[in-house]
């Protein structure tokens, strides 16, 4: 009876290590695809099959973004399922960014997004052809480019002989 308990628990391990990419290593690939990024906010998703191709599963997630901030979407997806992430950046009125081409054939992995106007924002996931899938997007900034010399905290001196 104990070696059958072993052996169940051992199968358990084994089954849903199949779905181990769907956990924290999709944060830290996110992670390392950022550049010059500061790291905001991360989300996760996973759907099962769609049953009906065009009536997807979506997630919606509200943001609040300000003005005059770079902010860059990155997309993980787990490499044993077959869902691609399709995100899209949206306010009230319109489309503002998303990671599928205008010819809808390429899905890249991130877009950069200029925020003109402060306020509250929403990106939808959802997985290509309703397709199964497991995804992390990271949200991440740009930092603003300092104005003055004294705004890292420390005046610098001329370089005129006294």
């Amino acid at each position: 009876m104990g070696i059958r308990l072993f052996f169940l628990a051992l199968l358990s391990v084994f089954y849903l290590s199949g779905y181990g990419q769907c956990n924290n290593s999709l944060i830290d690939s996110c992670k390392a695809k950022l550049t010059e990024t500061t790291y905001l906010k991360h989300f996760k998703v996973r759907f099962s099959k769609s049953r009906q191709k065009r009536q997807p599963s979506v997630a919606n997630f509200s943001l609040y973004l300000n003005k005059g901030t770079y902010y860059r979407f990155t997309t993980a997806n787990d490499g044993n399922q077959k869902g691609i992430a399709v995100i899209k950046l949206y306010d009230d009125f319109r489309l503002y960014g998303s990671n599928v081409s205008e010819s809808g054939k390429q899905i890249d992995h991130s877009f950069g997004f200029r925020c003109n106007k402060t306020g509250i924002y929403y990106l939808t996931i959802k997985f290509k052809d309703g397709a199964a899938g497991c995804a992390a997007v990271m949200l991440s900034m740009k930092p603003k480019k300092k104005k003055y010399d004294w705004d890292d905290g420390q005046i610098k001196k001329n370089n005129i002989n006294e």
